[in-house]
């Protein structure tokens, strides 16, 4: 099967067969600060971008490695290519793991980022981070220490993330 998109910078990516050339940071890091957290339901609007960072500057706070920032930073890269999706939806749709799994052996690849490798680390500061999403958004959730929700604007997002993976040498 064959799905193309229209990328950032107005190329046509077929998200089901993606190359290393068709991965681009500053696309990620444009579609990731223009698409909502929960599906567009958060209060106000807070970007898959915003929590990427969030996610890795808690790690980067607690200590963790550099490689781990990283990977945190781009856990959620493939979303620039295929949206966020509320879990109970995402978990319906039988091929949406599977192309997204292929954007992210792309994305590692392009960025020399293992996400696999990094798996149990994203699911946890990934949670941690969600923990204080919900709690922001007066939906329960808890405080968690070093993460500040701050539903920034697009362009703030964008330049956060950009600023974040030079950083970390992304």
């Amino acid at each position: 099967m064959k799905i193309e998109i229209h990328t950032g910078d107005g190329r046509l990516m077929d998200i089901c067969d993606p190359q290393l050339e068709d991965i681009k940071l500053d696309d990620i890091a444009h579609a990731l600060s223009n698409i909502c957290r929960f599906g567009g339901h958060y209060p106000v609007f807070y970007s898959v971008a915003e929590h990427c960072v969030h996610a890795a500057t808690l790690a980067r706070y607690q200590g963790i490695g550099l490689r781990a920032q990283r990977a945190l930073l781009l856990h959620d890269a493939h979303e620039a290519y295929i949206g966020d999706m509320v879990k109970p939806i995402k978990e319906q749709l039988n091929n949406l793991g599977d192309i997204a799994a292929k954007l992210d052996k792309v994305i590692s690849q392009k960025f020399n980022v293992p996400l696999k490798e990094f798996h149990a680390s994203i699911k946890y500061y990934d949670e941690l981070v969600l923990k204080r999403e919900l709690h922001a958004a007066g939906w329960g959730g808890s405080e968690v220490q070093g993460v500040r929700i701050s539903c920034w604007h697009p362009t703030k997002a964008f330049g956060r993330f950009m600023e974040l993976a030079d950083e970390l040498g992304i």
